[in-house]
């Protein structure tokens, strides 16, 4: 009829009963409520959390001292909880070394043939927990001179900088045995009886034994006493101590001071004298011992986690 206005079912049944329009509106809110929680669960869910790698890298050479020529092998052991990945660029050097120029750290280069380069260069790949070793004999220029060198390795997730220092020295020259030279002997007048006259004769003759010569005593060194410093947990500094038998090692502990820190020696190299293990603790903070035996040797903190070093000791 004209001039009336009516109302739609929906608004009759909202006017009649507007708890139920509410209610509907309750449900819808509901789902999709719980539609935008268990999405996003799913989302983190599939969201893997991962840990930083903890641990650290030791580098060691064979020897702490060198002869110019011989080849230089170099071990890292990853002590990290994952592996390790150290990027290579064949044909330069692999690693990064340093020879000691005026006191200062100067890195130095060499370049091999391609034809040495293994298919697979790039990337050395180093498992948790365990060790490679990396030769540098392709690269010889690099030790071609005596003196002291430090070989470095960055390592991804650290800040610290591995390295491990040794001495590369110049061969002694060839010992050439002198043959003995013969010496003439003057022997003194000899007496002969020929019936009742009297001749008197003299001989030259050579010794069968050559006279010992004179030889120059050679210049006594001094002792020297070297400190190795090591703290509570096991590390040392320096890591690659040079002596001479005779000389005093002095192990010292640095404050703060924990438990005790025995150090112990192993031979290497085809070392058979041994060296006593040094104990050092809060009574007796320092320890000394004479070194008698020429040899090579490795040390580290016995149940400690620290660093290791190196003991060269010539005659």
């Amino acid at each position: 009829m004209a001039g009336k206005n009516y109302m739609s079912v929906s608004e009759l049944i909202h006017v009649e009963s507007p708890w139920q329009s509410r209610f509907r509106w309750l449900v819808v809110f509901v789902v999709l409520f719980a539609a935008i929680v268990l999405s996003s669960f799913v989302a983190l869910n599939r969201i893997r959390t991962y840990s930083l790698p903890t641990g650290g890298v030791q580098l060691n050479t064979q020897y702490s001292q060198y002869l110019v020529g011989e080849p230089v092998n170099l071990t890292i052991k990853n002590g990290f909880n994952s592996p390790i990945s150290i990027v290579t660029s064949c044909p330069s050097e692999p690693l990064a070394v340093y020879r000691s120029v005026n006191n200062q750290w100067v890195r130095i280069h060499d370049m091999t043939s391609s034809s040495n380069c293994p298919a697979t260069s790039g990337t050395l790949l180093i498992p948790a927990a365990e060790s490679k070793t990396v030769s540098l004999a392709n690269w010889p220029k690099l030790f071609s001179t005596a003196g002291s060198y430090r070989i470095a390795l960055q390592v991804q997730y650290s800040n610290a900088l591995p390295y491990v220092d040794f001495m590369v020295m110049t061969p002694p020259p060839p010992y050439v045995a002198k043959a003995p030279s013969a010496t003439s002997v003057h022997s003194p007048s000899v007496s002969t009886i020929f019936g009742d006259s009297t001749a008197t004769q003299t001989t030259n003759k050579k010794s069968a034994t050559p006279l010992p010569t004179a030889t120059q005593p050679s210049p006594s060194r001094t002792p020297q006493t070297i400190t190795l410093n090591v703290n509570s947990a096991g590390n040392y500094s320096p890591t690659s101590l040079s002596l001479h038998t005779g000389d005093t090692l002095k192990i010292i502990y640095l404050a703060p001071i924990g438990n005790e820190v025995r150090t112990h020696f192993t031979p290497t190299a085809g070392t058979t004298a041994t060296i006593s293990s040094m104990t050092v603790d809060s009574e007796f903070r320092s320890r000394s011992l004479v070194l008698s035996s020429a040899g090579h040797w490795t040390f580290r903190a016995d149940d400690h986690s620290g660093n290791s070093g190196s003991l060269a000791v010539s005659p």
